[in-house]
């Protein structure tokens, strides 16, 4: 669950305290640089001073002439030490990047000015008869009050109320409870829900809002049909987002996808994201209602489900007819012609059971613009404290990363067809559930604003819908289809990646539900003899600790692995199929061994690695011994038995490149031979030039340190040393060129008959070995 904030000084070049110790650079992402508020995201490395963590949790730090205070989003092993944080400030950039020494400012004050007072707007809390069941009950028959939450700052006040709209009327959030999670001088954060209940079901609201100091609220409202009492059920309605604020004229406002601004009077708002749940066709609303101005943010609910499997029970206007053939019939060749249907479609005025939406927004009550813009730590500082799979290398852009940089502007940033504008963020290339977080690692990596800057779509859009919000199972979506839940497919990444950018707990929360519900799966289908993709959850589960620190989700992992090592122990009488839980049975018994071998060798080495960078507690010698020689095996697997399944190729290698580099540093003297045979896969399959940016997060990971291992550039006392991967350099069809990011600019360096030299005017001094 949402745990008690705490927070962190930045002070490290390179990674070092120093007397006057500054911030990394912070450039702009997105967002007006003429707003009034600003926020960044910023990892942290392992030992970090703890001295300096109360002063900037009071907001006691200056930093470019602005105070500043931080929000942690993830801990190290310990659950104590920041390992990222949400850097925030008021007051109006001047360029585009903010940079300079950091300053004590103490004597600020304890919280940013704001309270908050609740107003019952409708209610009956007269003595009522218990009962059981709250189902289709008249409102007047139950006990029940309606709330609007008011915000005041100083003279300021605005109120805020979320609701249902059904049955000609809106229905209000009721019994609601509000909670400052964070205060401090620079910005509160305070949270809000309670249940609406529609006369028929029950859905659950909730607020999460940012509260600064002058005025900007950066908020995300969330709907969930979720498990209240009993089973979880249908809710007929389409939320609606309210506000109460003094001198507001008269709105009528149709929402089209186009317009986000909009003044009210004593308040501005921004619809940012949710501004692309609305288009021409299906036009959401803004207007006054009884006195009080109501944001529909979409014109109805519209889930697009895939393939149909079992038409069961599904109305005949929500199926795409093509062949009449339902996708549990269809054979892998006919499958795109496979009958396909909508989960929900416009004119039901229905949210099924376990979806969610979340409706990002900002506005303000104050002078200040309703606008918060995000500045981005650069791309050295997160390879450097480990927030990136490069070990102690500086980013490169060689070979694998520009093919990444080329298949992700093809396919990450398109909206998948047959979707309408209330699944915005939904993407073709989300298949594997980790698009948001492969898009902010290369956007991190990069300094790269438009992946960062979009990433918080397909972010949202994972965890509202694909995650069911009652027994947080995961739809295999937007691949396969709704009706298809297996345990490969059980990603939560890109919605926990969302967490790390916003600090908004139901981000957090859904990841560790959906956690939870993945471990469960993988448990009650065993012991049987096939293992292989449905372990690919097992590097969110690495993430989950990587973002909590918490030990537990260590120790699941090491019971799958073990898991997996077990099912490859009996080889003299079997060998294991390629995966469980997917295939035309559900147990696919074919031997696969290309991409599973990878996806097993990789959680491996994701593990070991996450073990090493904080070291709380040692594992004991024997079993990393046994890790070693298992990813070793796979290796072997791969080599000997591999080549067969050409499309999973390109898959397996971007899980090879990481592993592949993790041999040659656990056992350099064998650096030569895995070189080789990288190489060698490379030529042979036309790689790393022929992946497509599928499975995207594993694929970015293995671009980022494919390019890096083959320079193996290090930052050492200012200086960048290279020690160049000459086999891997001279593999058919490399490029020549390379660019690294240090901290003090890039290097263009180029390799020529054995030597690498440095193009242009360096900005730091190079050193070759």
């Amino acid at each position: 669950m949402y745990r008690p904030i705490r927070l962190i000084l930045i002070a490290l070049f390179p990674l070092q305290l120093q007397a006057e110790p500054i911030l990394p650079p912070l450039f702009h992402q997105s967002g007006d640089l003429s707003a009034e508020a600003g926020a960044a995201s910023v990892p942290l490395p392992p030992d970090w001073p703890r001295e300096y963590s109360d002063a900037l949790e009071r907001g006691e730090v200056s930093f470019a002439g602005k105070r500043v205070q931080a929000q942690t989003v993830a801990y190290w092993g310990d659950e104590e030490s920041p390992r990222r944080v949400l850097v925030r400030w008021t007051g109006r950039m001047t360029r585009e990047a903010l940079e300079g020494n950091l300053a004590p400012n103490p004597g600020g004050p304890s919280d940013a000015g704001w309270h908050f007072t609740y107003r019952m707007v409708e209610g009956n809390t007269g003595e009522r008869n218990w009962i059981m069941g709250l189902r289709d009950i008249p409102l007047e028959k139950t006990e029940y009050e309606m709330y609007q939450l008011n915000l005041h700052r100083l003279k300021s006040r605005v109120g805020v109320r979320l609701g249902l709209r059904h049955n000609n009327r809106i229905y209000w959030w009721q019994f609601v409870r509000a909670e400052f999670l964070q205060r401090g001088p620079v910005f509160d954060v305070l949270r809000a829900g309670g249940p609406i209940y529609n006369e028929e079901t029950t859905l659950q609201a909730d607020l999460y809002l940012v509260l600064y100091a002058n005025g900007v609220i950066e908020a995300c409202a969330h709907f969930a049909t979720h498990m209240r009492e009993g089973e979880g059920l249908d809710v007929r309605g389409v939320p609606v987002i309210a506000f109460d604020v003094p001198r507001s004229p008269k709105m009528d406002v149709a929402l089209t996808g186009k317009e986000s601004h909009f003044d009210l009077g004593g308040a501005k708002l921004n619809l940012g994201l949710s501004t692309h749940y609305a288009d021409g066709e299906r036009p959401g609303s803004l207007k006054t209602e009884d006195g009080i101005v109501v944001w529909q943010p979409w014109l109805d609910q519209q889930i697009f489900g895939g393939n149909l499997v079992d038409p069961t029970g599904i109305p005949e206007h929500r199926i795409l007819r093509h062949d009449g053939a339902t996708a549990a019939l269809a054979s892998k060749d006919n499958l795109g012609q496979a009958d396909q249907f909508y989960v929900v479609t416009v004119g039901d005025k229905l949210l099924p059971s376990g979806v969610a939406r979340s409706v990002p927004f900002t506005f303000s009550v104050g002078a200040a613009s309703a606008e918060v813009v995000r500045l981005q730590a650069p791309g050295w500082w997160h390879a450097q404290t480990a927030a990136l799979p490069l070990g102690n290398l500086l980013p490169v852009r060689w070979w694998a990363i520009p093919q990444a940089l080329v298949a992700g502007e093809a396919s990450w940033f398109a909206q998948q067809t047959l979707t309408g504008p209330f699944e915005h963020g939904r993407r073709s290339a989300d298949g594997d559930g980790t698009l948001a977080a492969a898009m902010l690692a290369l956007g991190s990596a990069l300094s790269r604003t438009d992946y960062c800057r979009e990433a918080l779509a397909p972010a949202y859009w994972r965890a509202d819908i694909p995650i069911h919000h009652v027994d947080f199972k995961i739809r295999e979506i937007p691949y396969f289809g709704w009706q298809w839940i297996v345990q490969p497919y059980s990603v939560w990444l890109g919605a926990l990646a969302g967490y790390w950018e916003t600090g908004d707990p139901y981000l957090l929360e859904t990841s560790q539900f959906a956690a939870d519900s993945y471990y469960r799966f993988f448990w009650t289908n065993r012991p049987h003899r096939f293992v292989g993709r449905d372990t690919l959850p097992v590097f969110d589960l690495i993430a989950m600790h990587q973002t909590t620190g918490e030990k537990f989700y260590l120790n699941r992992v090491r019971k799958i692995l073990a898991e997996a090592r077990a099912t490859y122990s009996q080889t003299d009488a079997y060998w294991p199929g390629h995966q469980s839980g997917c295939g035309s049975n559900g147990v696919a018994r074919r031997d696969q061994y290309d991409y599973i071998p990878m996806v097993l060798a990789g959680i491996h080495v994701d593990f070991l690695e996450e073990m090493a960078r904080f070291p709380v507690e040692k594992l004991p010698e024997e079993e990393e011994h046994e890790m070693w020689r298992f990813i070793r095996f796979m290796v072997e697997l791969t080599r000997d038995k591999g080549g067969v399944l050409k499309d999973w190729i390109p898959y397996r290698m971007a899980l090879q490149y990481r592993v592949m580099a993790a041999l040659m540093e656990r056992f350099p003297e064998e650096r030569e031979e895995w070189s080789r045979l990288l190489a060698k896969w490379n030529e042979e399959f036309e790689l790393p030039t022929r992946h497509s940016g599928a499975k995207a997060f594993t694929w970015t990971c293995g671009a980022l340190r494919f390019d890096a291992m083959a320079w193996n550039p290090v930052w050492v006392n200012g200086a960048l040393r290279l020690a160049p991967n000459r086999i891997l350099l001279e593999t058919k069809g490399a490029p020549k060129t390379a660019i690294i990011e240090t901290p003090l600019g890039d290097v263009q360096v180029a390799y020529e008959d054995g030597e690498v030299s440095v193009m242009g005017a360096a900005p730091c001094k190079v050193v070759v070995q």
